[in-house]
């Protein structure tokens, strides 16, 4: 018997110290989990140990937003005051962020919504600001990864003990800017592992939802492309990933600006592509009244699509949904939503373009996102 953990890491937004914000998280994967169509968990229901996902794995939320959110608490005292808290700022680094957050005369509409939209760049743009921009990226990354080191060491040891936790398999599920300090983190561990950075924290299965990675690259430093997004079945003692999946909503603003694309992470030997460990999903489907683009880019929303929770489940679990059972979970879920690309509401129809963003400069870039979070709230 194997001891599987699977990190969760969130993304930009307010998020508790004490973990709780992965409740709506672990209920909506084990919601998905309880699909008619996947026989694996049908049959999981009859044992009383193992009737939900989160049941059969060892779930492990990671909380960074803190860093963040302790820091803006002190700089602003509400989203009304933010824009001219950071142009007042005694760190010139966060000066420039003044710009990349809107005042009220740039905001249509009521005066609620004007709050809203205020709020929205506190409560969410913010933190990738401050990731981006600022060195509270280094205290993230960083606590990102003592976490994962840890629990996997804990897990190892608990192993050596009892024979039957071992061997201890580690997945990661991460969403938003979590895809990119995720990332970070593991580079940073690469950095001082010399080599043997797999050995210290073996990943068997990643995968990144709403994956804003690029938009956080910093000007002349390594590109995402780069390691630690290597696989270790293709590269060798420096990978990391056993199998990478990433997922984008073709609704999702958010992933519009530099979108990532899996096909550049990966090694170009033809080899590779029989072994199908990289993947890139498109979600197209929408299950709701759209009001709100934000609403689209929550991990809810992702995780109803079979199209990202399949591929989860069988990397976690090993192959527990079969082909056939993922087919007639996927057609259901098509019949009972709507094509997302029929029905951009007017007031996101700028956002759009026929192709994806890729502006090289980060004033481009930044300009773009505080456009796409206005146009994100209704």
């Amino acid at each position: 018997m194997s001891t599987t953990l699977v990190f969760l890491v969130h993304g930009m937004g307010i998020y508790d110290d004490d973990a709780k914000w992965a409740d709506s998280w672990i209920t909506a994967l084990d919601k998905a989990a309880e699909n008619p169509a996947y026989s694996f968990f049908a049959q999981a229901k009859k044992k009383p140990a193992t009737d939900r996902f989160s049941k059969l794995v060892t779930l492990i939320p990671i909380t960074y937003d803190n860093i963040f959110s302790k820091y803006l608490a002190k700089l602003a005292t509400d989203s009304s005051n933010l824009k001219t808290a950071l142009a007042n700022s005694a760190l010139p680094q966060l000066n420039s962020l003044a710009k990349y957050v809107p005042d009220s005369s740039e905001i249509a509409g009521s005066n609620a919504r004007k709050k809203a939209v205020l709020d929205f760049f506190m409560e969410f743009v913010c933190d990738v600001l401050l990731y981006r921009f600022s060195e509270l990226r280094i205290a993230a990354k960083g606590t990102v990864l003592v976490k994962m080191q840890d629990e996997y060491n804990k897990a190892v040891e608990a192993a050596k003990i009892d024979i039957n936790k071992g061997p201890v398999n580690v997945h990661i599920i991460c969403h938003s800017l979590g895809t990119r300090v995720t990332s970070d983190a593991l580079r940073a561990l690469q950095d001082e592992s010399e080599g043997d950075a797999a050995a210290r924290l073996p990943v068997s299965s990643h995968h990144a939802i709403a994956n804003v990675s690029r938009l956080m690259e910093l000007s002349g430093s390594k590109s995402i492309y780069e390691s630690p997004l290597v696989l270790t079945s293709e590269g060798g003692p420096s990978g990391f990933y056993g199998q990478t999946s990433h997922y984008y909503h073709y609704l999702d603003p958010f992933t519009l600006i530099r979108r990532f694309d899996a096909r550049k992470s990966v090694p170009p030997e033809p080899a590779y592509y029989g072994k199908q460990n990289a993947c890139q999903v498109e979600l197209t489907q929408y299950d709701g009244v759209l009001k709100n683009l934000k609403d689209i880019h929550s991990f809810e929303t992702y995780i109803k699509d079979p199209a990202v929770h399949v591929p989860i489940f069988n990397a976690v679990l090993n192959d527990v949904i079969k082909i056939s059972e993922a087919a007639t979970a996927t057609t259901a879920y098509v019949a009972g939503t709507k094509d997302a690309r029929q029905i951009i509401p007017d007031f996101a129809k700028l956002i759009f373009p026929e192709n994806p963003a890729d502006p090289a400069d980060d004033n481009s870039a930044f300009t773009l996102l505080k456009k796409y979070a206005i146009e994100a709230i209704s």
